[in-house]
């Protein structure tokens, strides 16, 4: 059986609510060398990846080869990128999954706030901030198990050589750019439940803090 650290995300959607006080928001150009890319088929593209690789891991249940090279290549941790020099896994985790409900919810999370968040940025932009978070992501991960108390729980959970996977990082900062930059909209749990955007905000940075106590979700 496969033991990694999952990043978690929340089933949520987002959908505007009327305000006749928004704020006028500036809309960023993408740059010529990224030609005509079309917002929507960048947020499925990364979706895209992201399944590719979620499918290539129930693919190597039955590929030995297959799934040796996954564990090498696309699960983060201190002793593969400090004593392997598998740097590349910095990046390469945030687009991975094994369980399919990590997988369908961060994608879910992900394209429901793309779609509102990547016209306000522009495409450069936009990738910017999905690859930057994941990779800040990465960092900490490896860094948490160096510092997390003894006494704290987390300490038995993320262990120094623990793995872990998963977009969390990179979709968490798409959704909290877009929370600071509508607070008084509407989040959607389970696209019914309405809750403040900043209220969720603040959820969601508790529910982070918590897990970094417990070692959990």
């Amino acid at each position: 059986m496969l033991s990694v650290l999952r990043r978690g995300s929340l089933p949520v959607s987002r959908r505007p609510a009327f305000s006749l006080n928004k704020p006028p928001v500036r809309r960023f150009q993408s740059p010529r060398y990224l030609g005509n890319a079309n917002g929507n088929d960048v947020i499925l593209g990364i979706v895209l990846a992201n399944g590719l690789v979620f499918g290539a891991w129930h693919l190597s249940k039955q590929n030995r080869d297959l799934h040796i090279f996954l564990r090498k290549h696309f699960i983060l941790s201190p002793y593969g990128v400090f004593q392997e020099k598998r740097i590349h896994t910095l990046v390469t985790s945030f687009f991975s999954h094994f369980d399919p409900l990590h997988f369908i919810g961060n994608m879910f999370v992900f394209y429901s706030f793309g779609q509102s968040t990547l016209p306000l940025l522009g495409t450069a932009r936009f990738l910017s901030l999905y690859f930057g978070g994941g990779i800040v992501s990465s960092i900490c991960q490896l860094a948490w198990p160096f510092f997390v108390p003894k006494n704290w729980p987390a300490s038995y959970e993320n262990h120094r050589f623990a793995p872990g996977l998963g977009a969390s990082g990179a979709v968490s900062a798409v959704v909290m750019y877009n929370i600071l930059t509508f607070p008084r909209e509407m989040v959607y749990f389970f696209g019914v439940l309405p809750v403040p955007a900043a209220l969720f905000g603040l959820g969601f940075i508790a529910m982070d803090v918590y897990g970094l106590y417990t070692g959990g979700q």
